[in-house]
Formats: structure tokens, sequence, C-alpha cells
């Protein structure tokens, strides 16, 4: 599922952005990141829950997206993160 979840560009995107720092971002900077509207980053955030890879929280108004604290959330953040041609183990 978390495979799936990521071969969508947007959401790759999402979580590659997520597993750089490893800090939560805002909703609207995703918005801004993607170039989508808020009600894909949405649907997109909404499948990457589901997948277990992300989790949300609302803070005020704001919500605020960052990588689950899962053990498949780390392992496909260690796969975004991996130079192009290299394998993980």
């Amino acid at each position: 599922m978390a495979i799936k979840a990521i071969a969508n560009d947007a959401r790759y995107r999402i979580v590659a952005t997520l597993a750089q720092d490893g800090a939560a971002h805002g909703c609207q900077e995703l918005i801004a990141l993607l170039g989508v509207t808020p009600p894909a980053v949405s649907n997109h955030l909404r499948v990457l829950e589901s997948a277990g890879l992300v989790q949300t929280q609302r803070r005020g108004s704001q919500v605020y997206v960052s990588l689950a604290r899962s053990d498949v959330a780390y392992q496909m953040a260690a796969f975004v993160r991996a130079p192009s041609g290299t394998e993980t183990a």
C-alpha cells in the first residue's frame, strides 16, 4: 500500500519534502510546492495517511503534516532520500 501511495508524483514529492528535514510542514506550504488546489492536497494527504506514511496535526486554523512514526514511513523516507541509482537494503 505504501509503494502504491507514493507512485503518484505529487504524493512522492510530499513524502520527499517531509523526509528531507523530518519537520512538520504546513498544508499551505505543500499547496505552494505542488502548485495544486487545497482539495487536491487534502486528497493526497488522505491517501498517504491511509498508507501510514504521514500524520496531520491541527494547530489553531492551520494543519501541519509530518512523517508518521511508523516503520513503513521511515522505510519510505529512506527510499525517497536515497540518491538515484543506488539501492537501499
